[in-house]
């Protein structure tokens, strides 16, 4: 299905929605916190569900919108999307704020995440933070998030994770125009 419309003015090529998918974790956790992180696996599986369904690899997405309502859903975002690999998320992390620390700056094809901004942007509106990144989705594959410097260049695919509860509920949506 398009995520524009046909009779629009816009001169963008349509965005389509390639696939997505949804994945469920437990609902009740184990008392030791190790253990519920270690077993909050509903991310992973829904990327992985995704990727099964697109025949897509984390290494063919521009642009991925996170969900970062808590630092550890971010970390746990990144590391499902298959930014980095499981344990590593925290290091990516790390290296991805030295580069802007040395540099000042950090480029949107250095770090093609949550180029809105996040929620430390705009907060936690209910369901609103998800939305808000399938419209940044949508802008970096129209190529028209050019306000603030955080176009990704070449855009053409882009996924968006979120998730509810504590990593008991999480949905991927991949989204991709044609090539430019």
């Amino acid at each position: 299905p398009s995520l524009s419309s046909s009779s629009s003015p816009s001169s963008s090529p349509p965005i389509l929605l390639r696939g997505g998918a949804e994945a469920a974790g437990s609902l009740s956790y184990p008392l030791d916190p190790e253990e519920t992180l270690a077993g909050a696996s509903s991310a992973a599986a829904a990327f992985r569900l995704a990727y099964q369904h697109t025949g897509l690899t984390a290494s063919d997405i521009d642009y991925f919108g996170i969900y970062d309502c808590f630092p550890i859903c971010f970390l746990r975002g990144v590391e499902a999307a298959g930014l980095a690999k499981k344990g590593e998320g925290g290091k990516w992390i790390e290296e991805k704020y030295s580069l802007l620390m040395k540099n000042s700056t950090l480029p949107p094809n250095l770090f093609p995440v949550n180029t809105h901004g996040g929620l430390l942007s705009f907060g936690a509106p209910w369901e609103a933070p998800a939305l808000f990144s399938v419209v940044e989705a949508c802008e970096q594959l129209s190529a028209t998030a050019t306000q603030g410097g955080r176009q990704v260049s070449n855009c053409t695919r882009a996924a968006v994770y979120g998730n509810g509860g504590v990593f008991t509920a999480s949905a991927v949506a991949i989204l991709e125009t044609t090539q430019r």
